[in-house]
């Protein structure tokens, strides 16, 4: 069962893969205000892995650090540009800064093979699942 979560709700019980999916990144604690400073991500699950793919525009892998303490998974992006407090915008509909995003670790990802990469402004990283939770599909058992 998939269980990867952000960190808000890292202990919340969820009834489904579907339920959860719909729910992952609906979490009260962040409201608009916040979005802009929260990049956007998308978590899939496949056979073997799951794949959490981060959109940062403007970072160099340099600028993001990712680190794994007691099964939660901290994505850190630190921006060199930091805000001019004195421009005036006629209109401003992103911002560009520091963001963090974090997420809980199911039982299931096998946490020392984490892989990630960084190409054209998306950072993906790869979480195994360890052997024994990979669904091997449907299969027969004979009566003994």
């Amino acid at each position: 069962m998939l269980n990867l979560m952000t960190y808000p709700n890292a202990h919340s019980k969820m009834k489904s893969n579907n339920d959860l999916l719909d729910r992952l990144f609906n979490d009260s604690v962040w409201n608009d205000s916040f979005a802009s400073s929260r990049p956007k991500a998308n978590v899939k699950e496949e056979k073997d892995q799951f794949v959490i793919e981060l959109v940062a525009p403007g970072f160099t892998k340099e600028q993001i650090n990712i680190n794994l303490e007691k099964e939660i998974l901290t994505i850190k992006g630190e921006s060199e540009k930091k805000e001019q407090e004195a421009a005036r915008y006629t209109t401003r509909e992103f911002v560009a800064g520091d963001f963090v995003r974090r997420f809980s670790m199911p039982d299931s990802v096998d946490t020392e093979n984490i892989t990630a990469g960084f190409s054209n402004g998306i950072l993906e990283i790869r979480l195994p699942k360890r052997e024994e939770n990979i669904d091997r599909g449907p299969r027969t058992i004979k009566i003994g």
